[in-house]
Formats: structure tokens, C-alpha cells, sequence
């Protein structure tokens, strides 16, 4: 389960595209849901890749949509790919929801 379906999931309806092929998120997707009375605004990101791959302006304008989405938000789910090795781009990423004082939340895929 990648972040797209966990966010379908929470929402309970197909709301974001869902594909096996990673990347298919490109751009921040804002989804609003109400949970137990409360309005919950739910961000699918692309995922951030090596910095090694950041030479195209797209690549750039992903990794800082996904950066400003962790800056301006209160939770972040963490997702990582439990079929690869821990990655040091996925400690990277914790230790900056973290350095911006976000909640933070796990889950190996």
C-alpha cells in the first residue's frame, strides 16, 4: 500500500489515483474530510527520491511542494518501503518532520 491508497482508504472512496508504479503522484493533492466531527485536511505528496535526480524543474517543484506539505502540516505519516533497505533519503526525511516540529508517524510498506 502506497500513500495514495492509504489516503483512498482513510477517505473510503477513490479520491487520488492509485497505481503499483512508483511516481505516479507528481504533484500535492489536498483532500478535505470530516472524522468524528472534525475537518481534517489530508495531503497526498509525491515521493521525495535521491537528491542525485532533483536536475529537472519538475523534480525541484515536487521535492518543495512535499517539503512545504511536511512544513505546514500538524501529523505526517511517514511511508517507507519495507521490500528495500532503509534508505539514509528516509532518515533524511524523518529528521526533518522532526527538525520542524511535526508529529510524526511511521509505517513500512
Amino acid at each position: 500500500m502506497g500513500k495514495s491508497s492509504l489516503v483512498n482508504s482513510l477517505l473510503k472512496e477513490e479520491r487520488v489515483v492509485v497505481d503499483d508504479l512508483a511516481g505516479t503522484t507528481r504533484d500535492s493533492i489536498l483532500n478535505s474530510w470530516v472524522y468524528k466531527g472534525r475537518k481534517i485536511h489530508l495531503v497526498d505528496t509525491a515521493g521525495i527520491e535521491k537528491a542525485l535526480h532533483y536536475k529537472e524543474a519538475v523534480d525541484k517543484k515536487i521535492r518543495r511542494e512535499t517539503l512545504n506539505a511536511i512544513r505546514f502540516s500538524q501529523v505526517v505519516i511517514l511511508m517507507i518501503d519495507g521490500y528495500s533497505s532503509f534508505r539514509m533519503q528516509d532518515f533524511s526525511i524523518a529528521n526533518y518532520i522532526i527538525e520542524q516540529g511535526r508529529g510524526i508517524s511511521y509505517k513500512y510498506i
